[in-house]
């Protein structure tokens, strides 16, 4: 998944940084390191991403 598409995604759910952070269990501040495309989701993170905004991740 995409920086581009985790956003859109997470946005369109209505959640914040913050809220999507503590639904998968990690810091905002790295959620956003994340979401700027500085660092990858691991697999686990995209399982539980996955989850909390209800979408399907290849």
């Amino acid at each position: 998944m995409d920086r581009e598409s985790l956003r859109r995604y997470r946005v369109m759910r209505g959640l914040t940084q913050k809220d999507l952070a503590e639904k998968i269990g990690i810091a905002q501040s790295y959620y956003s390191v994340i979401e700027s495309g500085k660092k990858k989701l691991t697999s686990k993170m995209k399982e539980r991403v996955k989850e909390a905004i209800k979408i399907k991740i290849l």
